[in-house]
Order: structure tokens, then C-alpha cells, then sequence
């Protein structure tokens, strides 16, 4: 396996911190997906999705359970990619351009390493 990590996303021009939150982008072309999650039903959102060479990842504040770590699993089960980052940031970006094309599974932890969330990633070649 090779060790992929997750890097806190607080200068992007598209998911910067802005007013003590992530700007998500509304814009359909985006791909942004919103996920269920802590009593809420837009707890997390996803963009792009599909993916190229990476995945903006970003959560509500006022979620009971913050995250604090990312596991990304392929179809098989296997683990191939994971990262922690700091709960308050409220975003993170996953830079996955060299995993190869195909069908992901993401699931969100909170520092007890209980998920929160859990959603298919589709990244392209």
C-alpha cells in the first residue's frame, strides 16, 4: 500500500476558510455532492465528483462529531489511502491524482475513529 496523505485545505481558491467556514461551491457543474451525516442532512460536501487529481472535502461546523480523519477504500476493501486533519479547518483536500481510475469508498472518522459519513468517489484517469 502506498501511503497517500490528506492535506489541510485553508488556501485553495475554491474551499478557502472564509468566515469561520469552507466556501462550497453551488455551481452544478462542480460535481459537489452533499452527504448525510450528525442529524444533518448536508453534513459534508464532495466536489469534484467525478475526480481527477483531487478531492475537496469539506463539513459543517455545528456537526456533534467533528472529523478528524479520512480512509479511502477500494471496491475490494483494501485500504489506499488515509489522513487526519484538524477538526476546525472545516475542509480538506485530498490530492489523489495517482491512484489509478475507478470506484472509491470515503468514509469520515471523528478522533474516536467512529464514522460520521461514508460516500462513493469516482476518480478518472
Amino acid at each position: 500500500m502506498t501511503s497517500r496523505m490528506f492535506s489541510v485545505n485553508h488556501k485553495s481558491g475554491i474551499a478557502g476558510i472564509l468566515g469561520g467556514g469552507p466556501q462550497i461551491p453551488r455551481d452544478p457543474t462542480m460535481g459537489v455532492r452533499a452527504i448525510a451525516g450528525e442529524g444533518h442532512e448536508q453534513a459534508v460536501a464532495l466536489w469534484p465528483n467525478p475526480m481527477r487529481e483531487e478531492l475537496h472535502i469539506a463539513w459543517r461546523g455545528d456537526l456533534r462529531r467533528m472529523p478528524s480523519r479520512f480512509v479511502v477504500y477500494d471496491m475490494l476493501g483494501r485500504e489506499v489511502a488515509r489522513g487526519d486533519v484538524e477538526p476546525g479547518r472545516g475542509a480538506a483536500l485530498w490530492r489523489c491524482g495517482d491512484l489509478p481510475g475507478g470506484v472509491y469508498l470515503l468514509s469520515i472518522h471523528d478522533s474516536s475513529g467512529v464514522p460520521i459519513a461514508t460516500a462513493r468517489v469516482v476518480k478518472r484517469d
